[in-house]
């Protein structure tokens, strides 16, 4: 009886010491001494809530690069417009500041009008990008809120309508008979169209700071949940080793003590018989 005793009590102590190498043994594989919450539930909490966190703060910040492409597509095409305009200004100029003045139904003075036609039509083709985000600033009517933080935190991007209409630049149209005062009334509004360029690219400027700004602010609090959580679930590799090889030998010994007991006991049972 006293033999089964001891043997019961070895094979207890031998399920110890497997399940504790098997968790060892995890840690060693994972590199991690938290792979789930029987291992330590407050601390898998803790680590659970930081990946969730982490991965919030991914997932705006990719809904962010988005924005920013966008925005950035933007300030590329009002460029791009400005320089049209410019163009625009300098076909018109080719008529006023002509000399011997071109009249009305000149080839020349015909050609140089429907250069400006022509220019103004690219402008309203410009103003509507193929990127959706792009196309909705530049065409507006209605401004574009963005999430830009966690709980809902939005940032407004304005709507800067740069076509050629009232809402946009206002850009007159000119027919290929344009009188004089025409052609001066649409340089007027060209000069104004610079001004109002320059205004909203600037103002888009601010929106892409902002945006800047948030993806920073998101991704060093992304940065740190990553590394708490990371920290937290973390086994220290020497450690681990060290105590791998500490329940080897625990279990070696005690499967040798557990051979000694089962001989002895057999040998106690023929003697009996």
């Amino acid at each position: 009886m006293s033999f089964q005793i001891g043997i019961d009590q070895v094979l207890y102590n031998l399920k110890l010491i497997n399940k504790d190498l098997e968790t060892v043994t995890t840690q060693l594989s994972t590199g991690n001494k938290i792979n789930g919450s029987q291992d330590d539930p407050t601390a898998w909490t803790s680590i659970a809530r930081s990946r969730s966190e982490f991965s919030i703060f991914t997932a705006i910040n990719d809904s962010l690069n988005t924005v920013a492409t966008s925005i950035q597509v933007a300030d590329s095409t009002m460029t791009t417009i400005g320089s049209t305009m410019s163009d625009m200004k300098t076909a018109l100029e080719g008529i006023t500041e002509h000399v011997p003045p071109l009249p009305v139904g000149d080839q020349e003075r015909t050609n140089l009008l429907q250069t400006y036609s022509q220019l103004r039509a690219q402008i309203d083709q410009l103003a509507n990008p193929t990127d959706a985000g792009a196309r909705r600033i530049l065409s507006g009517p209605d401004d574009w809120t963005v999430v830009v933080g966690p709980n809902g935190m939005t940032r407004t991007i304005r709507a800067q309508q740069v076509n050629t209409g009232a809402t946009g630049l206002d850009l007159p149209v000119l027919p290929d008979t344009a009188t004089d005062a025409e052609i001066q009334d649409a340089l007027d509004h060209l000069a104004t169209a610079h001004g109002t360029l320059t205004e909203r690219q600037q103002s888009l400027e601010m929106d892409s700071v902002a945006i800047a700004n948030a993806q920073t602010y998101n991704g060093k609090l992304a940065s740190a949940y990553q590394v708490h959580a990371e920290n937290a679930a973390a086994t220290d590799m020497d450690e681990a080793a060290a105590q791998e090889k500490s329940l080897e030998l625990r279990q070696t010994l005690s499967n040798e003590s557990l051979k000694i007991l089962t001989d002895a006991d057999q040998r106690i049972l023929q003697l009996l018989g």
